[in-house]
């Protein structure tokens, strides 16, 4: 994120207040390998989900982040 363009950093946060309202809990992705840009891009795809498919796609986010944690965890 420390090399995201100001342009997109505002994006973001603009997206992130927008997704809290929508949906009434903080955006979580996966953001391990990504751009910034492609967060963008997945936030903007997913503040189109109905509540619904948001919670599914939220909770396999959230296990993917907990997949890599456990991994890195068992590597040590």
């Amino acid at each position: 994120m420390g090399s995201a363009a100001t342009t997109t950093l505002t994006q973001l946060a603009e997206g992130n207040a927008c997704y809290e309202n929508k949906f009434g809990f903080t955006y979580i992705v996966c953001a391990t390998g990504r751009t910034p840009e492609e967060m963008l891009e997945i936030l903007t795809r997913r503040l189109r989900n109905d509540r619904a498919s948001e919670l599914r796609e939220a909770a396999e986010q959230q296990r993917q982040i907990m997949h890599l944690r456990l991994r890195k965890w068992l590597e040590q």
